[in-house]
Protein backbone atom coordinates (compact mmCIF):
# COMPACT_ATOMS: atom_id res chain seq x y z
CA UNK A 1 0.00 0.00 0.00
CA UNK A 2 3.05 2.16 0.72
CA UNK A 3 4.10 2.21 -2.86
CA UNK A 4 0.85 3.08 -4.24
CA UNK A 5 0.81 6.08 -1.79
CA UNK A 6 4.63 7.06 -3.11
CA UNK A 7 3.70 6.33 -6.42
CA UNK A 8 0.39 8.76 -6.61
CA UNK A 9 2.21 11.32 -4.87
CA UNK A 10 4.69 11.32 -7.45
CA UNK A 11 2.50 11.23 -10.47
CA UNK A 12 0.75 14.10 -8.48
CA UNK A 13 4.38 16.74 -8.13
CA UNK A 14 5.61 15.64 -11.37
CA UNK A 15 6.81 18.77 -12.82
CA UNK A 16 4.74 20.86 -11.08
CA UNK A 17 5.46 24.75 -10.38
CA UNK A 18 3.66 27.10 -8.57
CA UNK A 19 2.23 28.41 -11.21
CA UNK A 20 1.29 25.03 -12.86
CA UNK A 21 -0.55 23.84 -9.88
CA UNK A 22 -2.63 26.93 -9.61
CA UNK A 23 -3.72 27.18 -12.77
CA UNK A 24 -4.26 23.23 -12.72
CA UNK A 25 -6.84 24.00 -9.19
CA UNK A 26 -8.43 27.23 -10.56
CA UNK A 27 -9.49 26.33 -13.53
CA UNK A 28 -10.47 22.74 -13.08
CA UNK A 29 -12.22 23.93 -10.13
CA UNK A 30 -14.16 26.53 -12.31
CA UNK A 31 -14.68 24.59 -15.08
CA UNK A 32 -15.95 21.69 -12.73
CA UNK A 33 -18.96 23.93 -11.92
CA UNK A 34 -19.98 24.29 -15.38
CA UNK A 35 -23.56 23.87 -14.78
CA UNK A 36 -24.00 21.34 -18.24
CA UNK A 37 -23.92 17.94 -16.17
CA UNK A 38 -22.23 15.57 -17.89
CA UNK A 39 -19.92 17.43 -19.56
CA UNK A 40 -17.13 18.70 -17.09
CA UNK A 41 -15.04 15.86 -17.02
CA UNK A 42 -14.17 15.99 -21.12
CA UNK A 43 -14.13 20.15 -20.97
CA UNK A 44 -11.07 19.78 -18.35
CA UNK A 45 -9.65 16.89 -20.27
CA UNK A 46 -9.25 19.35 -23.26
CA UNK A 47 -8.12 22.70 -20.92
CA UNK A 48 -5.26 20.09 -18.89
CA UNK A 49 -4.42 18.82 -22.04
CA UNK A 50 -4.46 22.77 -23.93
CA UNK A 51 -2.70 24.13 -21.33
CA UNK A 52 -0.35 21.30 -20.63
CA UNK A 53 -1.90 20.51 -16.86
CA UNK A 54 -1.57 17.66 -14.84
CA UNK A 55 -4.31 15.32 -16.13
CA UNK A 56 -4.31 13.63 -12.89
CA UNK A 57 -4.35 16.68 -10.69
CA UNK A 58 -7.51 18.34 -12.70
CA UNK A 59 -10.02 15.22 -12.95
CA UNK A 60 -9.33 14.91 -9.22
CA UNK A 61 -10.37 18.64 -8.47
CA UNK A 62 -13.41 18.70 -10.95
CA UNK A 63 -14.53 14.94 -9.21
CA UNK A 64 -14.07 17.33 -5.78
CA UNK A 65 -15.86 20.57 -7.20
CA UNK A 66 -18.77 17.97 -7.98
CA UNK A 67 -21.18 18.49 -5.85
CA UNK A 68 -20.87 21.96 -6.06
CA UNK A 69 -22.28 22.00 -9.63
CA UNK A 70 -25.46 21.22 -8.30
CA UNK A 71 -25.54 23.50 -5.45
CA UNK A 72 -24.45 26.77 -7.57
CA UNK A 73 -27.22 25.81 -10.24
CA UNK A 74 -29.86 27.74 -8.42
CA UNK A 75 -27.88 30.53 -7.40
CA UNK A 76 -26.59 30.64 -10.83
CA UNK A 77 -29.91 30.92 -12.50
CA UNK A 78 -30.83 33.77 -9.56
CA UNK A 79 -27.80 35.68 -10.98
CA UNK A 80 -28.52 35.34 -14.52
CA UNK A 81 -32.17 36.42 -13.97
CA UNK A 82 -30.86 39.49 -12.08
CA UNK A 83 -28.39 40.72 -14.29
CA UNK A 84 -29.95 39.75 -17.80
CA UNK A 85 -33.63 39.60 -16.64
CA UNK A 86 -34.68 41.89 -13.93
CA UNK A 87 -38.57 42.49 -15.00
CA UNK A 88 -39.07 38.82 -14.74
CA UNK A 89 -39.74 36.79 -11.74
CA UNK A 90 -37.04 34.96 -9.75
CA UNK A 91 -36.42 31.09 -9.78
CA UNK A 92 -36.74 29.20 -6.73
CA UNK A 93 -35.91 25.76 -5.75
CA UNK A 94 -39.58 25.42 -4.99
CA UNK A 95 -40.61 26.73 -8.87
CA UNK A 96 -38.35 24.33 -10.46
CA UNK A 97 -39.37 21.26 -8.70
CA UNK A 98 -42.91 22.15 -9.29
CA UNK A 99 -41.76 22.92 -13.23
CA UNK A 100 -40.21 18.90 -13.24
CA UNK A 101 -43.03 17.43 -11.72
CA UNK A 102 -45.30 17.85 -14.59
CA UNK A 103 -42.98 16.39 -17.01
CA UNK A 104 -44.26 18.06 -20.36
CA UNK A 105 -42.95 19.86 -23.90
CA UNK A 106 -43.21 23.35 -21.41
CA UNK A 107 -40.93 22.11 -18.78
CA UNK A 108 -38.48 21.04 -21.40
CA UNK A 109 -38.94 24.87 -22.90
CA UNK A 110 -38.45 26.16 -19.16
CA UNK A 111 -35.65 23.83 -18.53
CA UNK A 112 -33.86 24.87 -21.13
CA UNK A 113 -34.43 28.64 -20.87
CA UNK A 114 -32.89 27.69 -16.71
CA UNK A 115 -29.76 26.18 -18.63
CA UNK A 116 -28.69 28.63 -20.43
CA UNK A 117 -29.33 31.29 -17.85
CA UNK A 118 -27.36 28.79 -15.07
CA UNK A 119 -24.54 29.07 -17.95
CA UNK A 120 -24.64 32.68 -18.17
CA UNK A 121 -24.63 33.18 -14.30
CA UNK A 122 -21.43 30.73 -14.40
CA UNK A 123 -20.13 32.91 -17.05
CA UNK A 124 -20.61 35.73 -14.61
CA UNK A 125 -18.91 34.16 -11.79
CA UNK A 126 -16.02 32.35 -13.35
CA UNK A 127 -13.41 34.83 -14.89
CA UNK A 128 -13.46 36.64 -11.36
CA UNK A 129 -13.88 33.18 -9.38
CA UNK A 130 -10.66 31.78 -11.61
CA UNK A 131 -7.99 34.54 -10.93
CA UNK A 132 -9.25 34.62 -7.42
CA UNK A 133 -8.67 30.84 -7.29
CA UNK A 134 -5.42 31.00 -8.86
CA UNK A 135 -4.05 33.69 -6.64
CA UNK A 136 -5.09 31.65 -3.12
CA UNK A 137 -3.75 28.70 -4.07
CA UNK A 138 0.12 30.27 -4.98
CA UNK A 139 -0.24 32.12 -1.63
CA UNK A 140 -0.94 29.13 -0.09
CA UNK A 141 1.99 26.87 -1.92
CA UNK A 142 4.60 29.81 -1.44
CA UNK A 143 3.17 30.07 2.60
CA UNK A 144 3.80 25.97 2.89
CA UNK A 145 7.18 26.16 0.77
CA UNK A 146 8.14 29.43 3.48
CA UNK A 147 6.87 26.85 6.80
CA UNK A 148 8.99 23.59 5.16
CA UNK A 149 12.20 25.77 4.51
CA UNK A 150 15.06 24.40 6.34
Amino acid sequence: MGKIKELFISVLKQGLSAHKMALAISMASVVGIFPLWGTTTIINGFVAIKLRLNMLVVQVVNYLVYPAQFLLLIPEIQLAHFLFYPQTELVSLEMFIEAASQFNSHFLHEFGFYIFLSILGWLVISLPSAFLLYFLVRMVYFARKMVNKP
